[in-house]
């Protein structure tokens, strides 16, 4: 270390930039016990700059959008298979595939309905839905239409969280399945007319519990809807 920073009566600032002090002493560890590490702030410059010159060799770090993206994309690959949504759009035939993957401990609890995250679809303008989840009852006694003494066993139902208009495209066909079962429907309802809506009796129930991915603690549900006005057949 140069002699010159010692015995100085005031205090020396000296801009560090990844780089490693070797010290060669016990008054140099002692100096830089008094040094202060701070965030450089980016570099300004007039003319063209080239990022290779200044790369030391450390992973970039992404923008914002370009970090989400790539986390999807992880999500994706990997089935999807925490808690959540996602949503596949087609916005030409406005017709939308929701995959809901549900935490299975709902199954074993006292709830008497479960809903997904909202799910905003674009059926002539941008509509916010939620799934339901609701348990078979078992009797008319307290508790008795509860998952739990339902032992999992339930229906899926399709609920609009708006009130629609005729002018809002309200009539639309859906199909709804659980795990890796064949989709069942198609169902045509308009939401004008009533909020929510789900399959037939004779095919509404379904037995959840044999669905549920014992790896991650998790069952998937689907949901396939799309505008009437737009055409779309499933």
């Amino acid at each position: 270390m140069n002699e010159s920073h010692r015995g100085q009566s005031e205090p020396t600032e000296i801009v560090v930039k990844n780089t490693f002090l070797n010290l060669v002493d016990v008054d140099d560890q002692v100096w830089l016990r008094s040094l202060r590490r701070t965030q450089s702030s980016p570099v300004l410059s007039s003319g063209p700059h080239d990022e290779s010159d200044d790369y030391n060799g450390e992973p970039r770090a992404q923008p914002v959008g370009a970090a989400a993206a790539a986390a999807a994309a992880s999500l994706a690959e990997a089935g999807d298979r925490l808690p959540g949504l996602r949503i596949e759009s087609d916005s030409a035939s406005q017709s939308h595939r929701i995959f809901w993957r549900v935490d299975a401990k709902k199954l074993k609890s006292t709830d008497r309905e479960h809903m997904s995250p909202e799910i905003v679809l674009h059926l002539g303008r941008p509509v916010t839905f939620k799934m339901v989840l609701r348990p078979r009852r078992v009797h008319n006694e307290k508790g008795g239409g509860a998952f739990r003494t339902a032992k999992g066993i339930g229906s899926v139902e399709v609920k609009c969280m708006e009130r629609l208009g005729a002018c809002d495209a309200p009539i639309v066909s859906f199909r709804i399945g659980v795990g890796a079962e064949e989709m069942r429907g198609p169902v045509t309802h308009d939401f004008s007319d009533r909020g929510s809506s789900g399959l037939p009796d004779a095919s509404k129930v379904w037995h959840f519990p044999k669905h549920v991915d014992e790896k991650t603690g998790t069952f998937l549900v689907l949901l396939e809807i799309s505008s009437q006005s737009s055409g779309a057949v499933f």
